[in-house]
């Protein structure tokens, strides 16, 4: 069989798996983790990197074998600080001020609700969310092999430049506690995208509280092992 045959078999398979795996809130398929999610997915994207690379049947094997320690390595490290923060963080997310979701490409999304976080109007981390805020700190100082996109959103009352500003404005008073606590700003990005991308309905005040929000997004740097 020809070497492109090989690797798009294996390369469609990964994608298969891939597609399989968690939604957030979900399990995968039998209850894997996403370790072992992320080691079969390594090995067949591994194994068509080595058709292509060399000798079919060598090459798919060495491929997998790296694809595998990579993709297993990785999977492991973001179970880890995923089974962390909600340790940390239990009574935060039980209590709805913070929710955790982990995607199928095992990155995390903390979710911040603004009422918790903010006073109304203000760009200003309440006081009493700093004790959060810091569980937060400690764990991604601790797994810092991560990279953080801090976005900010808001519902649709007021105007639009208003709100894209005051989402911003949130993002960056999110960083600004962040690198106050020792993580580093280079891990840092920022955006507010006011009422863009609502989870809910904003026609009714529940609505628009789900809305409002600051999402963290962790993920994984090439060494995360």
């Amino acid at each position: 069989m020809k070497r492109t045959t090989l690797a798009a078999i294996a390369t469609g398979v990964a994608f298969s798996v891939a597609g399989c795996a968690t939604q957030p809130g979900q399990q995968n398929p039998g209850g894997m983790s996403n370790t072992g999610m992320g080691a079969i997915i390594g090995t067949l994207g591994g194994a068509a990197a080595g058709v292509l690379i060399g000798d079919s049947t060598k090459g798919a094997l060495i491929g997998a074998a790296a694809g595998a320690a990579i993709g297993a390595g990785t999977g492991y490290y973001m179970d880890r600080q995923k089974a962390k923060m909600e340790e940390s963080m239990r009574q935060e997310i039980s209590s709805g001020q913070m929710e955790l979701q982990q995607r199928p490409d095992k990155s995390l999304v903390v979710t911040m609700n603004e009422e918790a976080t903010f006073a109304f109007n203000s760009s200003k981390v309440k006081p009493a969310f700093y004790p959060a805020m810091n569980k937060v700190a400690q764990v991604l100082g601790e797994y810092d092999k991560t990279t953080l996109k801090i976005t900010g959103y808001t519902d649709n009352v007021g105007s639009d430049a208003y709100n894209l500003k005051l989402s911003q404005q949130r993002a960056s008073a999110v960083k600004s506690y962040l690198t106050g606590k020792g993580i580093a700003a280079s891990r840092i990005s920022t955006v507010g995208m006011g009422k863009a991308n609502p989870r809910a309905g904003n026609d009714t005040a529940q609505g628009r509280a789900m809305n409002r929000r600051v999402d963290i997004l962790i993920q994984p740097t090439a060494d995360a092992k």
